[in-house]
């Protein structure tokens, strides 16, 4: 008789292998048959249970959890501490707030691209000392400085391109000492302050191609003693004065950094200069021209011993 009980069941299954292991090679088919109907058994109860710390939504394997493209508003809570690797790309989570990865202090690699992010929490990742990658592409962030990047210590490579991005203020990346490679292409970067930079030493790419950068000056590049490659391409480029250095700079010391691609900066004005590349132009047409007094003309009239007022407009 086989009883329905897991226990019961291999138990008597178990005195059953017993009394047929006198009888040679049909005892070892009875202790297999035995078998198969354990599994046939068990295999649906093990089935229905996900595996420990799984979201619903995700799939998870080998310390990764793969949640892309699923519709997911938010980041799932109940994803395993011991995670490394997370997908959550494709999805429509708009936030991310410093609760929603506090559990998750063993987290390398975390690619949220192509959601519709706008906020970012100061501190948001603070608890991912140890993330190497992260991922924030095709999102709509358009606001960045340093106290989102803390903690990011030991961060390699931050993707931020594709979003809203207008200016980065000073000290923006300070933390991220480790830093190797830093995308900012696509967005909408019209300045960067001087010390947007410091603090990453080890950067060997920046990629800035694709904003609104009319100017750039030389100590916004000053921090990166260890850069190989700058993109700077498919900006509308202000080519006067300011950019006299970045042309005998790209001749010189910057030439090792730039592809023939890369060197290909199209100025946009002034007129006589537009569709140009600034390495083509002579040094001297790089030329800031003063502003211009314009004085309007005009009639007073007044009587003797009157005070007269004019004001000046500087354009």
């Amino acid at each position: 008789m086989i009883h329905v009980s897991h226990r019961q069941y291999c138990m008597t299954c178990f005195e059953y292998n017993l009394w047929f292991s006198s009888l040679g090679s049909r005892g070892t088919m009875a202790s297999a048959d035995c078998s198969l109907i354990i599994v046939a058994i068990l295999l649906p109860t093990f089935l229905s249970h996900p595996a420990r710390g799984c979201p619903a939504e995700c799939r998870c394997y080998s310390m990764t959890v793969e949640c892309g493209s699923k519709g997911l508003k938010n980041i799932p809570a109940n994803i395993h501490p011991s995670t490394q690797t997370v997908f959550l790309q494709d999805n429509v989570i708009s936030q991310i707030q410093q609760q929603d990865l506090s559990t998750l202090s063993g987290l390398q690699y975390l690619y949220i691209q192509n959601n519709t992010i706008s906020g970012l929490e100061p501190g948001a990742f603070k608890a991912q000392q140890h993330l190497v990658e992260l991922a924030l592409n095709g999102n709509r962030i358009h606001l960045i400085n340093s106290s989102i990047f803390k903690g990011l210590e030991h961060l390699r490579v931050l993707y931020l391109s594709g979003n809203q991005i207008t200016r980065l203020p000073a000290y923006t990346f300070s933390d991220l000492q480790r830093l190797q490679e830093l995308h900012l292409q696509e967005n909408d970067i019209e300045t960067l302050q001087e010390q947007a930079f410091s603090g990453l030493s080890s950067l060997a790419l920046l990629d800035l191609s694709r904003n609104n950068l009319r100017t750039i000056g030389r100590a916004a590049l000053r921090p990166l003693i260890s850069l190989q490659v700058l993109r700077l391409t498919e900006n509308p480029w202000r080519c006067d004065c300011a950019l006299h250095w970045l042309r005998a700079w790209m001749k010189e010391e910057g030439k090792r950094l730039l592809t023939s691609f890369d060197k290909k900066l199209i100025c946009s004005e002034p007129p006589r200069l537009s569709h140009q590349s600034l390495l083509d132009i002579s040094g001297n047409s790089l030329i800031c021209i003063p502003p211009v007094v314009l004085v309007d003309p005009m009639e007073l009239t007044a009587r003797l011993g009157d005070e007269l007022c004019a004001s000046l407009l500087l354009l």
